[in-house]
């Protein structure tokens, strides 16, 4: 039984990184076609007020207050225990106290759409006033009304499903991308419409995949007699360690702009915010990883299987860690050509600010390994700590350093600050949080510290011998060989020889299934033209 779950486990993370690698490239382009359809639909001053109102209401993902992160987390122990009752009283708790929420939230919302003076606060004419109203309300509706619904993907993702709400995540870009066209289309030109669209898609989109998770999981169907009150604080107080974190990371990982503007001007801030955005996303896919084994970790731990922790602790940390070391090389040394490429008129990213951030991304996949196996034990607590003093400490000191040290020392407070957050998660915390059974992963950070250093050499090498050469040929040259001497050396450093027989397993099923795939659609199109032919 143990040997089944621990493989069930491990197929489930599988399947959450890849399905999130594909909700991540299949957002990301919807979002951008989304926004050249918006400029191309509602010309300038429209798109420009609808983005201004969209601005607002992003405010409203704050009243999420992060309950949905205490749900997985408690839908996860529930699972470890075999404990059905507590499933059932943690999704109905959970639904009723989203939806006061909510409701609250979306009546204090309609009192000051009505009252506050729109017109001054976006800088538009009287006549629009009305329209950007009624685009913010429904923008709020939108973004409030779905939220009880989001209990059941919390719940989804407690079940360590997470490839399901990916799943969910992609389709719905994509209806919401086709809504859009549909709309523009008919009523081109039409903001009103749009939004409204918009927000009836949205709303019945969350609807119908909170159906298809009741019907694919009884356990989470929505059961009011079991909600109980004297869950509601527990939960809301764990909701807010989430909340509380959520808002330092976004803090220790925003502010930088607005201080380097601050202390240099705009002008200064684009060869900073670009080359940040790049190492951003490649924090965001290293944590995928590591992200994946956040509910089996709190499951694992309540049937007591701790030697599976700490086995896919590890194997976590060198996935993250492993990535997170590939970005760093080819960022550091080869950054300032893919911002050649992408935004020339940005500014030139320095090669020491480039080399910090690098060594920033490393601490940050270092946070991530540590935070993910205690959030997935319930210690949000010291995550939280964590993260407040990090984000803290990263503020003060590069308002500190922004006058004397510029950009670079911005880039140095927060390589800084990441590298104490990152020893304090995976030295202390680690240890402490899981009562002395999972130790500070040593071994895969002093290998993926050579394997890094290694491949940075070679890089290193490959860049001065193409100093001359143009953004495109370093890119092709220079920076892919040494991504696959990267590839090649942790391959045989970081992963020891029963992980490269599973990965290799991995890639052969993978690729099979794409094959097969293939010759399937190649088949079906064989017949369909045979049969138009005939």
């Amino acid at each position: 039984m143990t040997q089944s779950r621990s493989a069930e486990r491990f197929r489930l993370a599988r399947l959450a990184v890849t399905f999130g690698g594909f909700e991540s490239l299949i957002v990301g382009a919807a979002l951008a076609t989304r926004l050249a359809l918006l400029v191309w639909g509602l010309g300038r001053r429209d798109y420009g007020l609808y983005m201004a109102v969209l601005g607002l209401v992003a405010t409203a993902n704050s009243l999420d207050f992060g309950l949905h992160y205490g749900v997985t987390n408690l839908v996860s122990a529930a699972r470890g225990r075999d404990d059905e009752a507590s499933v059932r009283r943690t999704i109905a708790t959970a639904f009723m106290t989203y939806a006061a929420v909510s409701l609250a939230a979306f009546c204090v919302v309609l009192i000051l759409v009505a009252r506050a003076p729109i017109g001054w606060l976006l800088s538009i004419e009287p006549a629009e006033v009305h329209v950007a109203r009624l685009v913010a309300v429904l923008g709020f509706a939108s973004m409030l009304l779905p939220m009880p619904l989001k209990v059941f993907g919390a719940g989804m993702a407690g079940y360590q499903e997470q490839h399901a709400v990916s799943v969910y995540r992609s389709l719905n870009s994509l209806i919401q991308l086709g809504m859009l066209s549909l709309t523009i289309v008919a009523f081109r030109g039409k903001l009103p419409a749009i939004a409204s669209v918009a927000c009836v898609t949205d709303l019945s989109l969350w609807s119908l995949f909170a159906l298809w998770i009741v019907r694919h999981r009884p356990l989470l169907a929505l059961h009011l007699p079991s909600a109980s009150r004297m869950q509601v604080l527990p939960l809301l107080g764990m909701g807010l360690t989430f909340f509380i974190t959520s808002m330092a990371i976004l803090l220790k990982g925003a502010i930088g702009n607005t201080i380097i503007a601050h202390g240099l001007g705009p002008e200064g801030v684009g060869p900073f915010s670009v080359p940040l955005a790049l190492f951003s996303t490649a924090n965001t896919l290293a944590a995928l990883s590591a992200v994946s084994l956040w509910p089996a970790f709190g499951e694992a731990a309540a049937r007591g299987d701790w030697t599976w922790v700490g086995k896919a602790f590890v194997l976590g940390a060198k996935a993250c860690l492993g990535i997170a070391g590939l970005f760093a090389v080819l960022g550091s040394l080869f950054g300032e050509d893919v911002v050649n490429l992408l935004a020339p008129k940005a500014g030139q990213p320095s090669r020491v600010l480039l080399l910090t951030l690098g060594a920033w991304l490393l601490t940050q996949a270092a946070v991530n390994v540590g935070s993910v196996l205690l959030w997935g034990l319930n210690r949000n607590r010291i995550v939280m700590c964590a993260a407040v003093g990090e984000g803290l400490l990263s503020f003060t000191a590069s308002s500190l350093v922004v006058h004397s040290h510029g950009r670079e020392g911005v880039a140095v407070a927060m390589a800084v600050s990441g590298i104490l957050a990152a020893s304090f998660l995976l030295l202390y915390a680690t240890p402490t949080g899981s009562g002395g059974r999972i130790q500070p992963p040593f071994g895969p950070l002093a290998r993926v510290a050579a394997c890094t250093l290694a491949a940075a050499l070679v890089g290193a090498a490959l860049n001065r011998a193409l100093a001359a050469s143009a953004p495109l040929p370093q890119l092709v040259f220079g920076a892919m060989p040494t991504a696959l001497v990267y590839v090649v050396i942790a391959w045989s450093l970081i992963l020891n020889s029963e992980e490269r027989m599973r990965l290799w397993g991995w890639i052969l099923r993978g690729l099979r299934t794409i094959f097969r795939w293939t010759a399937g659609l190649t088949v079906t199109q064989g017949t369909s033209s045979a049969e138009s032919d005939e």
